[in-house]
Parts: structure tokens; sequence; C-alpha cells
């Protein structure tokens, strides 16, 4: 379908007020007026203008006219100054997000603002499109029952939204890795503007608002989204349905692919590694003719640096080489990320590779092997002599090289290099990739050595070891033979402390290899392995996946993004896999298990845990009292929490070794927890008063050394140092008094006594301030009273 075809099949008017015809008339003539003469006297763009101020009503859609100046041949100057769009149509980046920094994310408070405001908008715009749409739908089927319409049976006009504002939804969803949600609203987008067709077919009837029809802007947002979260089999599904729509003979707006969609493209076929049709389309773009191409196009920067990734993500560095000379003869010249690339490229083919390089006389043409990284070196010196920076990237590319060729000295070399441009040029580099790509080469090669070494010396370079660099060190120590079972505690240790959370493959690793452990333990019972390793690799596993308060590290996880009940089904289930195994778990094991059920605050699973502790002959510790007891306060089980505290008291252990349990002052104020708790989630007024008489109760027998319930064993001055006990019992006297069932003066008294005794360091619940606030008046109205006397 040409561009004729268009203007005489186009039916629908695109501009929505007279006033935009006048201003977008005003704009073009002064555009024009500012184009060359030469681009003025080329027929394309001369047949546009005219067509936008002669006939506004033609339906020529913003993407036309601007393709229609490109395909001209008007410069990039002229083309700004005709083709103006708001920068929330633009894309992320020039190639749909074909390279994204590793490790860089901004967290600032104004981002995730900004993202909020901009989903709810979203939200908003897409419910807008499905009242209108139904109401469209509604238009249609009075349309075909009668002979003539009439608007009053549909009911309340509705608007579209505008493709622009569409557009801005798509990109928030799709942002928010809600990619179903971005798809099911561009179909509707597609289902209205079909509608709207078939009604000017029916009855020749021009809806009144704007059908948001989807554009290229539309296709693209899509593309580059599907794209960016590993889904190149929808974006190019996106790109065949939007070629094929041209060619359907319903379509009203054809829709002319440019330099960024054909780019977007490309990067589609290089995440799925099809080297040749991303050369297809250069060639495509070049000569102007193809399947995916209407006319000639410049290949830019991007263009050819995609390429090259598609070739270093298939092992072609021949290709990827050739395509920098054909950039360099096009006058392009290559960027840091074009080196990176092909850095990345060299030895990820066994066979023998081809290189040619380009000195500044003559051309050289060697064969290196698949476990040399003497090429990957030359391309840094290149890159240096040519004026460019190497970056981190770029130097976690040369020593992942020397790690595929097995030649870790070479990776140290590269360390060292980065670290020496480090301190010359006085720059700040992400470096956390390099330095995991030399753990990882000297871990492969058997130098363990060095590779913790490394590990434990990125600190005091400015990295903070993340995710992956654990998991390749602990990949590395897991696999030698020996296996390094103290090495890879202190690694798991290192990652509880600093909150580090396994990734999948390191998680399936550690529970594949403690299994083989465990098994190879009780084959040998007399075995050179450390004792009972397989056990603590498990117990160690299971604490970092609950998690640590000791997070003292400056790499930290948010895990309020977790799901608590989901992290106590994973240490159940190591659990399960280390007694499937052949182990038998000891003290240390269920208090890991308790200690994931005082998370969620699951009194059923702890209660079974207790059980099966003692079934199997283990007697409880003071972890494991302490773990039941903030079970129970995280549940608000007072009832729970007595039964514990007494059974802790009267435990009498199976073993001679075992030490009866004596409460401490982080022990009573579970105790407190949990009635207070409790209390706020019952609505018995009498039930309340009971729990919080019994907070009373407890305090009144701590500070006057009551001996029953083990109360006298706590020291009254380290109670009253304790802020949240204080709180906890003015919490308890304020609501107390607040039932009005009776006055009780001895909670009045003891809040009274209490109040001088709180120094809030942190901020505290808004209804524990209120209580304090009462509390503190109860204090005031005292000392007046004395004063007054």
């Amino acid at each position: 379908m040409d561009l004729n075809a268009v203007k005489r099949n186009n039916y629908f008017v695109r501009i929505r007020r007279p006033m935009k015809e006048a201003l977008l008339m005003k704009f073009l003539i002064v555009g024009t007026f500012m184009i060359s003469l030469e681009c003025l006297l080329l027929s394309p763009l001369l047949v546009c203008v005219q067509t936008f101020v002669v006939d506004p009503t033609s339906g020529m859609s913003h993407a036309m006219f601007r393709n229609a100046a490109v395909r001209a041949g008007s410069s990039s100057s002229s083309f700004s100054l005709l083709y103006s769009k708001g920068k929330n149509e633009h894309y992320r980046n020039n190639n749909g997000n074909s390279f994204r920094r590793r490790g860089m994310s901004d967290n600032s408070n104004q981002h995730q603002q900004h993202h909020h405001q901009g989903l709810k908008q979203a939200m908003k715009t897409e419910e807008q499109l499905f009242q209108a749409l139904d109401q469209l739908q509604r238009k249609l089927e009075v349309t075909l029952a009668s002979t003539k319409i009439n608007d009053d049976l549909i009911g309340d006009y509705k608007p579209f939204p505008s493709v622009r504002e569409c557009n801005a939804a798509l990109k928030n969803f799709a942002d928010s890795n809600d990619l179903v949600r971005a798809l099911k609203m561009f179909g509707r987008m597609r289902k209205a503007a079909a509608i709207e067709y078939r009604l000017y077919l029916t009855k020749g009837y021009h809806g009144r608002g704007l059908v948001p029809a989807p554009t290229l802007v539309t296709y693209s947002t899509l593309m580059s989204r599907a794209v960016s979260l590993k889904k190149p089999l929808v974006a190019l599904r996106l790109w065949k349905l939007m070629m094929n729509t041209n060619k359907q003979d319903t379509c009203t707006q054809m829709i002319i692919p440019d330099v960024r969609a054909t780019n977007i493209l490309m990067n589609t076929y290089s995440k799925l590694n099809d080297v040749d049709s991303c050369i297809n389309l250069l060639t495509q773009m070049e000569n102007g003719d193809g399947p995916n191409v209407y006319f000639k196009m410049r290949p830019n920067i991007v263009t050819y640096n995609t390429l090259i990734d598609a070739c270093r993500r298939s092992g072609e560095l021949g290709i990827a080489l050739d395509v920098r000379d054909e950039m360099r003869r096009k006058g392009i010249a290559p960027d840091a990320r074009t080196y990176t690339s092909l850095i990345s490229s060299v030895a990820r083919k066994r066979s023998m590779t081809k290189w040619r390089h380009f000195s500044s006389d003559q051309k050289v043409e060697l064969y290196l092997g698949a476990s040399d990284p003497d090429m990957a070196f030359s391309l840094l010196d290149e890159m240096i002599i040519d004026g460019i920076n190497p970056n981190a990237h770029t130097y976690c590319a040369l020593i992942d090289v020397c790690g595929r060729c097995q030649r870790p000295e070479m990776a140290l070399k590269g360390l060292r290099m980065m670290l020496r441009t480090k301190k010359v040029n006085d720059v700040s580099l992400n470096e956390v990739g390099a330095w995991t790509a030399a753990i990882d080469a000297c871990g492969k090669t058997a130098r363990l050595d060095t590779a913790i070494k490394l590990f434990y010396s990125m600190e005091r370079f400015g990295s903070v070891p993340n995710s992956v660099t654990c998991g390749c060190l602990l990949d590395s120590l897991l696999k030698a033979d020996p296996i390094r079972t103290s090495d890879t505690l202190e690694v798991l240790r290192y990652m509880e402390e600093h909150s580090i959370l396994p990734t999948e493959v390191t998680y399936t690793s550690l529970l594949s290899y403690a299994g083989r452990l465990i098994k190879k333990e009780n084959e040998s019972p007399v075995s050179d392995l450390e004792s009972s390793s397989g056990i603590e690799i498990y117990i160690e596993l299971m604490r970092n996946l609950m998690g640590s308060s000791r997070s003292t590290g400056p790499f930290k996880v948010n895990r309020t993004k977790n799901d608590p009940s989901a992290q106590l089904m994973q240490v159940f289930f190591v659990f399960q896999e280390m007694k499937a195994a052949g182990a038998e778990p000891d003290i240390a094991a269920f208090n890991v298990l308790l200690g994931a059920c005082s998370l969620v605050g699951d009194v059923k699973h702890a209660r079974d845990v207790l059980s099966r502790l003692q079934r199997d002959d283990l007697d409880p510790n003071e972890r494991t009292w302490d773990l039941l007891l903030k079970t129970a306060a995280s549940a608000g089980d007072s009832s729970f929490a007595s039964t514990i505290w007494n059974s802790a008291l009267n435990f009498q252990g199976r073993n001679k070794e075992y030490d009866m349990w004596i409460p401490t002052t982080r022990s009573f104020e579970r105790l407190l927890d949990a009635n207070i708790r409790d209390a706020m989630s019952v609505t018995s007024k009498r039930k309340q008063q009971e729990l919080f008489e019994n907070v009373i109760s407890l305090y009144t027998g701590v500070y006057c050394e009551v001996d029953t319930g083990g109360l006298a064993c706590l020291d009254i001055n380290e109670v009253r140092k304790n802020q949240r006990i204080l709180l906890q019992i003015i919490v308890a006297a304020v609501n107390l008094d607040a039932l009005d069932i009776f006055e009780n003066k001895q909670a009045k008294a003891v809040a009274i006594d209490l109040v001088p005794l709180v120094k809030l360091k942190k901020k505290i619940p808004h209804k524990t301030y209120k209580a304090l606030q009462v509390a503190k008046s109860w204090q005031r109205e005292k000392s007046a009273r004395k004063s007054f006397v």
C-alpha cells in the first residue's frame, strides 16, 4: 500500500479541534520556510506539506509526514523543525534498551514517586479506554440493528484517551513488569480502531472522539519493553503484526518504520542469536528494499553496535570485526560499547578464529585459537589508541575472556590494569563485575586461595560483593576435591551478615552438594571430610534464606519485598532435603526452623517443630525457648506465650548437659508483646481488660520480686532500662484506663512512674506515641496537684 492509496482511503479526521488544525498549519508553514531549497524541490515532501495545508482532514499521521520527509532526504535540522514530539513518546535508548548497566539502579525517592504517579495515571487511562470502547461497541450494535444512528440510545458520551496517553500507559505498565496488561490494553486499542472503521463502512458515521489507533510509537514502545523483559519472540510477533496491518485493505493509517524502530527489530534478532537476520536487515536498510523496510535508511552507531552484539552472542568474532571495519568506511567511529562487545566476542567458539588487525600502514592477518586472550588485549590497546576510555564493562569483558581461556594470570593482569586506570584517572567505576569475573577465572582453574583473597579484598578497593560474586566463589569451593567446607561456611556467613540472598543457581548447587556430602559421610564413617560439614551447609543455607536482623554491611537487600510465607516454605524445603539426604538434624537445624516460624508468627508449625525436636530426643536450649516466645509475640498469641514460658521453667532435660532455662529481659519483653498484640486484636472488652491487667501484674511481680513464674530471676534495673518494655507497659496502662470499666489506680501509678524513664531515640508507632502523651499528661496533672498542695 503506497502513500497515495493511504490518502485516498483515509476516512478519519485525526485532528481533534479546529484550533489544532490552525496551529499545525502555522507550525508546518514556519518549518517549511526553514527547510533548505534542495529539500523543497523534492516531490514527496511537497506532497505531504500540500496535504496538510490544503486538506487538513486527510488524516495523515505525524509518523507518515516525518517518514516522508526522511524519504525525501531532508537534513536532520529540517527534520527536527518539521517533526516535534514529546519526550514521553521516545524510547529509553536508541536501540530499545539493548544494553543495560549492571548493578546501576536509581532508588531515589523522586524516581519512585514519579513511577508511582505514572502507574496511577496509566490505570486511569486504561479505565477510560475500556469505558469508551464499551460505548463504541454498543454504538455498533445499535447501528447494525437500526437504519439510523441515535446517540441518545447509547448514553452519555465518553471520550477516548489520546494516543499519546495510551502510549504512556503502555510504557508504565511494561516498566512495572506487567507486559501482559500492556498487551491487553494494546489489543483494546486495535479493537477500537477496527470498530470505528466498521461503523464508517456501515453507515458512514464519524465518531466524535479520536480513537487511539496504534501508531509506530505504540509498536516501538511495546517491542522495546518486551525485549528488555526477555520476551524477544513477543517483540517479533508485534513487528509482524504491524507490517501485516499495512498490507490489509482496512488500513487507514500506514505505519512506516524509521531507524529507531528498525534498530529495535535488530535488537530483537540479536536477543534471538539470529546474526543472519540482523545482516539481512542491515542490507535492507542500506538498499531501501525488503519486507521490513520501505525506503533507504542510514544506519547509525546504534545499528552497528546492535549487530556486533548479535555477533557477540553467537561467538562470530570475524563478522563482528568486519562490521567494525564497515562502520569506519561509512564514517562512523566506534565507541566504548563497540569495543566492549568486540572484546567480549573473543574465545566464545572452540574453533580457530581469523582476525584482521588494522595497523596504521598495513593489514595483518592472524589466526588465534580459542584459548588465547591476546586478541582481547590487542583490541583494548586499539581502543585506547583511538582515544576511547575503557569503562568497567570493558574490563569485565576482558577478564571474562581470560577466564574462558583458562588464563587466570591474564585475568589478574586485566584487574590490575583496571585498578591502575581508576587510580590514575581518578574516576569512579562500578567494577564489581570485573572482580566477579576475576574470582570466577581463578576459581575455575583451581586457584581457590587466590579467589578467596580477591573476594575479601574487594571492599578495600571500594567494591562490595553481590549475589553473583558469592555464587561464583561458592560454586568453585563446592566443586573442589575435597570440598572446602570451612571456606564455604565463611562465605555463607558473610552473605547472611550482609543480607545477600543466594541466587537460584547458588541455592540449587548448595542443596545438591550438601546432599552428596551427607551421603559420602554416611557411607564412610571415618573420612577426611570435616565432621558434619553437610549439615552445617544446610543450616547456613536455611539461615541465609530466613534472613538476619544483624545486617551491618554496606550492601543490603530489601527483604520486605520478599513474602515471609515463601521464605518459610523454602526453609522447610531445605530441611526436608536434608532429611532425605540421610542427615540427622541437630538442635541448630531445629532452631533455624523456629526462626523461620517466628518471622511469620506460625504457631502451628512451631508446635510441630517442638514436638519433632522432643521425639528426636533433643533438648531445647535457650535459643529454642526464645524463638518460641518470639513466634508467640509475632502471632499475638498470649496463651501460647504463657504455655511456652511455663514449659521452659518446668522442663527437665533428658541429657545431663541440659541447663535449666532462666528468664531474661528479652524473653520477658516477648511475653509482654504477645499479651499486648493479643489484646489489640480481640473485640471483647473483658478479654482486653484481662490481658492489659496481666501486663501490669507481670511488671509488678518483677518489681516486687515475686517468686512465682520465674519473675524473681529478672533484674528490675535491666527491665526499667529496656525502652520497649517501658512503652509496652505504658500502652497497657493507657488502654486499660480507656476501657472505662473501672478506674485502675495501680496502672496509672505504674505509667506515671515509668514516663520519666522513656528516652525516645527511634520513631515509634503512632498509637504508642499517643499513649505516651496521655501518660505524660497524667504526670503533669500529678505534679500540678502536688504544687497546689
